[in-house]
Order: structure tokens, then C-alpha cells, then sequence
């Protein structure tokens, strides 16, 4: 049989992909051999969305096996597979004089979840304004009430692609109870450190801690000791045994509207200096108005441009005015945190044939320059996406990342489009996974991934 050329996936041209898939099978069977590739079809059957290839099919001029038919083909309403249905990917070989793989591998390629740890400053200030206004609580306009919004906006669109933490200071206590500066200010009497473990899915969790430590109650009732300990926030942020990881990204994240109270600036900015040395990043965020009494401009400049992301602004430091600002800033170091960097688990078998998908349906140019584009290490056996290409991924224009070593002839077969947060899936892959989202395949659905 006489196999059309370049009969590739073409949208619902469902008749162009059963010869390929035809030419694969006789290939196999003449061939006589075992081993190869994995390769990606698409079912013919669902010009709709996209679904994988059905071996036991009855191609034009193929005697049909026998095989199960494929009923169990992805579908939007979230339909449970069929266990009966073949796997995903199809195993051929080579039948060609020079015995290479005529199959293309589809790598699953999956970002890997940064530590964000949150270090909220809650000392009395953050009653008021963001002008400094005494205002009420019930008012939600204090610094307070805003930042727990914005940080509220942030875990819950960022749940799966960030794994959040928390510390606050100074904790809940009185001097009594240790809490100043030459005692336990941040972790200790009956608040954990952290307050919350850097995970995945941690965000309600972390909306009903800081519902419970208002400065209002605490400072109203003259039990919240004045002081604002930066640097034993710091410092504890040093030791969570999360932040270790050198498998991910470890940011601490540090939220005040002051500065240090308890050990001068030079202090502050060596601690930060030693957690950039350690593997850990600062991320400074100064809320508020700048002056006496408000943010300290020289200090979070000093610490931010220590900390190793400072802001591509006016200042070093993540400047927010309002409540809207400081969700920006927020979502501005989200942004510089997520990963462009994906490893492939193995080598590819030749490295100048990978070819990279976005959304399925545009092809990446490969940039050995590091300017725009993407590029291949071999040491780490990764691609890193660089400029506009990384952008867009962090700006979430791009929901999916296939990485494919091509035939050798060319002709790659386009990657499936994936499915988001509920749709159906039977295994990871066929789930966005630039959203974080891995395949239960208990109920056949998409779900966020536990990072």
C-alpha cells in the first residue's frame, strides 16, 4: 500500500490521518521488529477535541484486528474513560533500511511549582490607610484589610502553579509571652512556624490564619507589642525546611508598610544577603506611603536589590500606594517566579530535531542566543524559554508546553490541545500543564496538581 506523503493531522481531515495511521501499522507488521518510539495520534473520530488514535481502527485497505474499539475518546463534559480503551501512545518501529525510530516522542513537560513564603508585616500601622488615615476596620480601606485581599486574589488564581506559605509578625502575644525583640517575636508560645507550609492549594488556609490575628483586636486591646521584627521574620523564613528545596524556586515574599524596628538597617540586609546566598530569594514589597512614621524607602531598596528580585521600577522594592497597586506588585513577582525552565526527565535522541508547541498550534523558534525563543541543555536535559516566549508564559498567553522530537523525515504530528481545570483526561499529559494540572484518573478529570 502506498502511504500519501506528508499525511499528517490536519484539523477534523480525519481520513488523512487514518492512512498515516494505516502506513504506521504495516510498517510495524513488515518490519518484524520491536521496540521504538512513542507517538502521539489524534482519534479521527473527534474533530471536535481532539482525542488519541484507536490501533484497532479499520483504515482503508487494513483488515480489521479485532482490537477494542476506542469508546472512551476525551470529550469537554467530563465524561469517565473507558478502561477498556487502548493507551495513549502507540508503539511502532521502523521498517526503513537504516532501522532508525520512525515515531515521534511527545515529552511530558511540566513546570515545577516555586515555594512563595508570605512574610506579612501585622504590627499597628497597618490600621490605617495606606495615606496613614485612621480609618475602621469594617471600612476595608486600612492596609490591612487590602492586603489580605490582594493576597486572598493571589493564592486563588495562583493555587496550582504556586506553592504558598506563611509567617506573620510579630505573632499573636504579649511580653509576657516572650514576644519582643530580644525574645520570640515572630516563632514561638503557641504560634507555629510556619504558619503555614509552603504547598500547593494552601490559600484557604491561609485566609482563615489572617482572619484570626487583625491588628485591630490585638492593638485596640493594647495586647499586640509595638515592634515590627523584619529580620527575625527572616530569619525564620532561613530555617523552613521547604525553602531547602533546590528542586524549585524558594521565595520569601515580604509584605510591610515600615521598616525594621528591632536591629538596625545593616543587620536586616545581611540576613537577606545570606538567604540569596543560600538559594533563597527576597521579594520586598513596601505598602504604603514613604516618610516618617510610613515605608523606609533607603532600608527596602537596600534589602530588595540584597534579596535578588527587585522590582524593574522607580524602586528596588515593589512600591504600592493603594489597594490596587498592591495587587499589582504582587502579581508582578508571581510573574518573575514562575518557571521557564522545564526538564524533559531523559535525553531526547537527537536534540537537533526537538521541536516546541505552544497551545498546540504554534511552533517556537529555537534561539541559541537566549534573546526570544527557547533553547535545549543538555547537561540538565531542559528547555529554557527566553524574552517574549517566557513572558507569555508567565502572563498565562500560553496554557500549554509540548516538546517533541521530530521524525527524521519531518512531518511532525501537531500535539492535541489540552484540557483545562474539570475536563476530562486520561492521563497528565492530556492536561494543561502550564496551569499546573495533572489528570485524576480515578473520575477522569483535569485537577490541580499537588506540586
Amino acid at each position: 500500500m502506498d502511504l500519501p506523503t506528508g499525511a499528517v493531522y490536519d484539523g477534523p481531515m480525519a481520513v488523512s490521518t487514518r492512512w498515516l495511521r494505516a502506513g504506521l501499522l504495516v510498517a510495524a507488521i513488515l518490519g518484524g521488529c520491536s521496540g521504538g518510539a512513542s507517538v502521539i495520534l489524534p482519534d479521527a473520530g473527534t474533530p471536535s477535541d481532539i482525542a488519541r488514535a484507536d490501533v484497532g481502527g479499520d483504515a482503508p485497505g487494513v483488515p480489521d484486528t479485532g482490537a477494542v474499539p476506542d469508546t472512551g475518546a476525551l470529550q469537554d463534559g467530563g465524561a469517565r474513560p473507558d478502561t477498556n480503551a487502548p493507551t495513549d501512545d502507540v508503539t511502532v518501529v521502523d521498517a526503513s533500511a537504516d532501522g532508525g525510530n520512525c515515531g515521534q516522542t511527545h515529552f511530558d513537560v511540566r513546570a515545577v511549582p516555586p515555594n512563595v513564603l508570605m512574610l506579612l508585616d501585622r504590627s499597628c500601622s497597618m490600621q490605617r490607610s495606606p495615606s496613614n488615615a485612621l480609618v475602621t476596620e469594617a471600612s476595608g480601606l486600612s492596609k490591612w484589610s487590602l492586603a489580605l485581599a490582594a493576597i486572598h486574589s493571589l493564592t486563588t488564581d495562583f493555587a496550582a502553579e504556586i506553592r504558598w506559605g506563611l509567617i506573620y509578625l510579630p505573632r499573636a502575644g504579649t511580653m509576657a509571652d516572650g514576644v519582643s525583640c530580644t525574645g520570640t517575636a515572630v516563632c514561638g508560645g503557641t504560634t507555629p512556624c510556619p504558619e503555614i507550609t509552603p504547598a500547593t492549594g494552601t490559600g484557604p488556609a491561609i485566609d482563615t490564619v489572617l482572619s484570626g490575628v487583625s491588628p485591630f483586636v490585638d492593638c485596640h486591646n493594647h495586647t499586640q507589642v509595638p515592634i515590627t521584627p523584619l529580620d527575625q521574620g527572616l530569619v525564620a523564613a532561613g530555617v523552613v525546611p521547604q525553602l531547602a528545596d533546590r528542586t524549585r524556586a524558594d521565595i520569601v515574599m515580604l509584605i510591610t508598610d515600615g521598616e525594621e524596628t528591632c536591629v538596625g538597617m545593616a543587620r536586616v540586609v545581611a540576613t537577606v544577603t545570606a538567604l540569596h546566598t543560600a538559594g533563597i530569594r527576597t521579594a520586598v514589597v513596601g505598602f504604603g506611603a514613604a516618610g516618617a512614621g510610613g515605608v523606609n524607602a533607603t532600608e527596602l531598596n537596600a534589602m530588595a536589590t540584597a534579596g535578588g528580585l527587585p522590582s524593574a521600577g522607580a524602586t528596588a522594592y515593589y512600591a504600592a500606594g493603594d489597594g490596587a497597586s498592591l495587587v499589582a506588585a504582587l502579581r508582578a513577582i508571581v510573574g518573575a517566579t514562575i518557571a521557564c525552565t522545564y526538564p524533559l526527565g531523559s535525553a531526547p535522541a537527537d536534540p537537533s530535531r526537538l521541536e516546541v508547541f505552544a497551545n498546540a498550534t504554534t511552533v517556537l523558534p529555537r534561539d541559541p542566543t537566549h534573546t526570544n525563543g527557547w533553547d535545549y541543555d543538555p547537561t540538565a536535559m531542559s528547555i529554557t524559554l527566553y524574552g517574549t516566549t517566557c513572558a507569555n508564559v508567565r502572563g498565562r498567553v500560553y496554557a500549554q508546553l509540548d516538546v517533541i522530537d521530530a521524525c527524521p523525515d519531518g512531518g511532525t504530528t501537531p500535539p492535541p490541545t489540552c484540557h483545562h481545570l474539570g475536563q476530562s483526561c486520561r492521563t497528565d499529559t492530556d492536561c494543561c500543564n502550564l496551569e499546573g494540572l495533572t489528570c485524576d484518573t480515578v473520575h477522569g478529570t483535569c485537577v490541580g496538581s499537588p506540586g
